[in-house]
């Protein structure tokens, strides 16, 4: 079992190291979700397994997001446990963490872009 300091000590090292504004990032968002045919538009959930999304809320590639998510794993963060299951995939949940530290929104905005409750949003992160 990892203890949760190490995972967010690692996603936030990477986050630190290629930080944006938070300020663009939520102008970026709020713009694309008024415009018309804009390819960041809301549409449904926001998930990892799109590149796009990557790129707006970590600050780094999909490649480097990859290789963040494989260290999580073999850290253990994936590993089954006792309880009820993560509502999201470790990807997902990288993303979450991501875009809780750089956009600055709570947990009950975000919750809703990810597709699940407030408090499994307060769990993850």
């Amino acid at each position: 079992m990892v203890p949760s300091d190490s995972i967010t000590s690692r996603i936030r090292l990477i986050l630190d190291a290629r930080s944006v504004p938070h300020h663009r990032i939520l102008r970026d968002t709020t713009r694309s979700s008024r415009a018309t045919g804009d390819d960041l538009r809301v549409a449904g959930v926001i998930t990892a397994s799109e590149p796009s999304w990557i790129g707006l809320f970590t600050g780094s590639s999909p490649r480097l997001f990859g290789k963040l998510v494989a260290v999580l794993r073999r850290e253990g963060a994936d590993a089954v446990r006792k309880g009820r299951s993560w509502s999201l995939p470790l990807e997902d949940r990288a993303l979450l963490v991501a875009a809780y530290w750089r956009t600055s929104l709570t947990t009950s905005r975000l919750a809703p872009l990810f597709g699940v409750s407030k408090s499994a949003a307060d769990r993850i992160i």
